[in-house]
């Protein structure tokens, strides 16, 4: 018995879709995880700076 593969066509190419728009979001998140964890290190050591001025003091 042979099973027609064309017709699962379609569903496979919205599933194609579907994996890339998540691996698109997924890139979107990656990228503002970055700039929140870069602006938290310079924020980090501002207060690390502040800290240091106030302990010598």
């Amino acid at each position: 018995m042979q099973q027609d593969y064309g017709k699962n066509i379609p569903v496979r190419d919205r599933l194609i879709e579907a994996l890339e728009t998540q691996i698109e979001k997924q890139g979107q998140i990656i990228e503002t995880q970055e700039e929140t964890i870069r602006i938290l290190k310079e924020h980090n050591d501002e207060l690390m700076a502040v800290i240091n001025r106030l302990s010598q003091s």
